[in-house]
């Protein structure tokens, strides 16, 4: 249940601009405040601080202490669960997130393993272990504990032998099974708002090795399921699926499957396997969550390929896809264009002579990165340290986004000790072990790649060529003319709401409101005749810089409210803000027939370089506190903003 649902259970008369009358106009007593207070704490499971209580003059103000606790990551993203004081004071957890795990057999085991790897990644957890065997019950009943307080994720954690106990006989069906998955899956995507991380089905172990699998063999009966499930999970943005068999194979049979305490006692794996299990199901949450790594910078030599370029030469690295150790130097540049195709930046920071390195990249046989895969270089015979700012500031990143290897242990542990927010590996010792070390070790990326992740290298590359080009201007106007620039201003479409979602998620220095809408609002959003989302995506001479816009709004009769806007740092510079809002208020006016318009700016450390954005357009300040702004405008009074300068293009 989210904030407003509270507040419109416990007030449903309320109206969306009252919120911003203050409790004595509404005749609001301290007595009924009292209980509303005690209704939002058992709800969020929260406890407010009585001088902040005593502070509050309307529910606006509520609204936002409580969307500030979000934004500094001390509530979790969806239920409220807020932390305990000494956890954020110490810096020990940044996040914290409700877990439910429904189960049908005996799981009780993960817990441990579970809250301790959420621990190991500054996540604190709230973990519920539903009855055994009671999924069917929890699922299909809207008055159960899972939608009555949904958690922020939900794991489905099934096994085959008791959903489908006749599974290994000759006759088995799998259309049954499958339309109760089917069932279990559709009924919660719909009724949940919750992340649902799900997991394959084991295959079976000892079939007839001389036989090849038919369609009436388990072993493709099993395959089967597993591929409905990966396939609906594909479809839906908020499933995500953990492979069991991918765990089997990496541990092996010995040191997972506990055929004894199955028997026994309903437990089927070993300690090993739900350890493993555990880490899976972390890497989820932190992708949902947006706890991933973007950027990886890269030592050269001993790093990127075998040997010191400066004292072997070119022919004379180790780098082949054949010959060890060149060919383990090959396999890791190869996962690193997988890195690359997801969209992670790849950069250089190397001290060495720079025409050299580039020589390499150009020329060697058997580079696989070429200068096309680098957002940016720093090489030179600067401190690292140095050479690794310079590259976060550039590309506009933060520190905790970033990775960095080296093989040099001192260079390591000066990173370590000066930029501690960043990840730091050294190339193993055992060498066969680095090809794989950045996949087994960290978690890449976003929840789906979009167009932006695809392109992002590029589009950095692109931006590179702007800020030159810019060089050659004195007049800022005449600069933005030269670009050619197009504005491509639509209602979103389903296609583009992961993308909304990321930036929704990512953005924070344009980002008037900082309220965070899940997948599953987005979505609905989409699909409500009062709210509206429009995105804007933009491109010039230099290339497409995708989407780098979102405008949110809502109407009841005829006002209309903008609920957030957000503009990609990428963006700014342009005056495309202005453009993008005049268009979208424009169309909304003819639309909706709104004749007044409510704005919101809410106060964070981030972005307060857009306080003063919404006075632009002619809105009057109606209410203000130390934490927000509340803007009124009449549609006649709207200052309009043109500029020939960029080309509006309405799809």
């Amino acid at each position: 249940m989210t904030l407003f649902e509270v507040l419109r259970s416990h007030y449903p008369n309320l109206t969306f601009d009252q919120i911003n009358i203050s409790f004595n106009d509404l005749g609001i007593d301290s007595y009924d405040l009292l209980e509303f207070r005690l209704v939002l704490e058992e709800s969020f499971n929260l406890e407010f601080p009585e001088d902040i209580w005593n502070e509050f003059r309307s529910f606006k103000e509520i609204e936002i202490y409580y969307n500030n606790l979000r934004e500094n990551n001390h509530i979790s993203i969806s239920s409220g669960y807020i932390l305990d004081e000494k956890e954020i004071s110490n810096g020990k957890i940044s996040k914290k997130i409700d877990i439910t795990l429904l189960r049908n057999y005996s799981a009780e085991i993960i817990g441990k393993p579970l809250k301790q790897a959420l621990f190991n990644v500054d996540i604190d957890s709230e973990l519920t272990v539903g009855e055994y065997n009671s999924i069917g019950q929890e699922v299909f009943s809207l008055q159960s504990s899972l939608y009555m307080s949904p958690p922020d994720f939900l794991v489905l954690s099934i096994m085959l032998d008791t959903i489908a106990p006749n599974y290994r006989s000759a006759d088995w069906d799998i259309k049954y099974l499958e339309n109760e998955l089917l069932h279990y899956f559709t009924f919660v995507s719909e009724h949940l708002p919750s992340v649902i991380i799900v997991n394959t089905f084991i295959d079976n172990m000892y079939s007839e090795p001389y036989l090849t699998p038919d369609e009436n063999s388990i072993e493709f009966k099993i395959e089967q399921v597993n591929s409905l499930i990966k396939s609906f999970s594909k479809d839906n943005p908020k499933f995500f699926v953990v492979d069991w068999n991918r765990i089997l194979r990496v541990l092996g049979e010995e040191r997972c499957l506990d055929l004894r305490y199955w028997y026994l006692h309903k437990i089927p794996f070993k300690s090993e396997f739900f350890e493993q299990y555990a880490e899976e199901i972390v890497k989820i949450i932190q992708v949902s969550i947006g706890m991933t790594k973007k950027c990886l910078i890269l030592d050269c030599d001993e790093t990127l390929w075998g040997g010191i370029l400066g004292e072997v030469g070119l022919q004379g690295i180790e780098l082949h896809p054949e010959e060890y150790p060149g060919s383990v130097y090959f396999a890791f540049q190869r996962g690193l264009l997988q890195l690359f195709e997801r969209g992670i930046l790849l950069c250089l920071c190397s001290k060495n002579n720079e025409l050299d390195v580039l020589e390499v990249l150009d020329s060697h046989p058997y580079s696989l990165i070429r200068k096309t895969h680098l957002s940016t270089w720093k090489i030179n015979w600067d401190d690292k340290v140095k050479s690794i700012l310079d590259i976060v500031n550039e590309l506009n990143i933060s520190l905790d986004s970033c990775v960095f290897v080296d093989d040099s242990p001192f260079e390591c542990e000066v990173v370590k000790k000066f930029l501690p927010e960043i990840v730091v590996y050294q190339v193993p010792k055992k060498l066969y072990n680095y090809p794989d070390l950045l996949q087994k070790k960290e978690v890449w990326g976003n929840v789906s790649y979009t167009f932006e992740d695809k392109n992002r290298t590029k589009m950095y590359q692109d931006e590179w060529k702007r800020t030159e080009y810019k060089k050659q201007f004195y007049c800022l106007d005449d600069f933005l003319e030269s670009l050619n620039l197009k504005a491509f201003i639509h209602i979103a479409n389903t296609h583009e709401i992961p993308r909304i979602f990321q930036l929704n998620q990512k953005t924070n220095q344009f980002n008037l409101t900082t309220f965070r809408f899940n997948l599953d609002e987005i979505q609905k959003k989409t699909e409500d005749n009062n709210s509206a989302i429009f995105t804007l995506s933009v491109e010039d001479k230099f290339g497409a810089l995708g989407i780098v816009g979102v405008f949110f709004a809502s109407k009841k009769d005829n006002i209309g409210k903008i609920e957030n806007l957000l503009i990609s740092c990428r963006a700014l510079g342009r005056r495309l803000e202005y453009v993008f809002v005049n268009h979208c208020m424009k169309h909304l006016e003819l639309k909706w027939n709104v004749q007044e318009w409510f704005a919101e700016y809410c106060f964070t450390k981030k972005n307060q370089q857009v306080s003063d954005f919404w006075e632009n357009f002619g809105f009057q300040i109606v209410n203000q506190t130390k934490m927000n702004k509340i803007y009124k405008m009449k549609t006649e009074d709207r200052i309009y903003f043109y500029y020939e300068f960029v080309e509006i293009i309405e799809e």
